[in-house]
């Protein structure tokens, strides 16, 4: 019998418990370093190990290694936490003033629907600081007090027409 799931440790040492997981799951462990993957014609037909034996798959799924690219970022001094990846407060607000960053080069997990969320989200940030800046600095410098305020003209009454 073929066991319909099977994990490949390949460099991966997995301890006694994460083991005991697996089998609770009926997921069998193929212990070896992965070599290639082995076709025939378009189909996949297995998982050839180092060691030399083929386990017989009709699918496999590659759990991707996420790695952030964040030369720029870091560059300009934002910080990264503990997993490596860009620190952001909910805004997209990086320890870099003036900085934001949003998608996966602060979240491993945001996905092409998330970082656009994101991307909004730290655009309305901005704006809010660049406001605020605004009227900071004209407060400042005497606002627009000592201006003539702005009018703009009315537009005409519309004359409704009825029977």
């Amino acid at each position: 019998m073929v066991a319909r799931l099977v994990f490949f440790a390949h460099t991966l040492d997995l301890g006694a418990e994460e083991r005991e997981q697996l089998a609770a799951r009926g997921i069998v462990v193929a212990d070896g370093t992965v070599k290639r993957l082995v076709t025939e014609g378009d189909r996949l037909r297995g998982v050839e190990l180092v060691e030399g034996h083929v386990v017989p798959r009709s699918a496999v799924f590659v759990f991707p290694h996420m790695v952030p690219h964040d030369t720029l970022l870091t560059g300009l001094g934002c910080e990264r936490d503990h997993n490596g990846w860009v620190t952001t407060d909910d805004a997209g607000r990086t320890s870099a003033f003036g900085v934001w960053a949003v998608g996966n080069v602060s979240d491993p997990k945001a996905l092409v629907i998330t970082a656009a969320g994101q991307g909004a989200a730290a655009a309305f940030a901005l704006n809010h600081d660049l406001v605020a800046e605004d009227v900071e600095r004209a407060v400042k410098n005497g606002g627009s007090s000592s201006r003539e305020p702005q009018r703009f003209p009315r537009p005409a009454p519309r004359t409704a027409l009825s029977d």
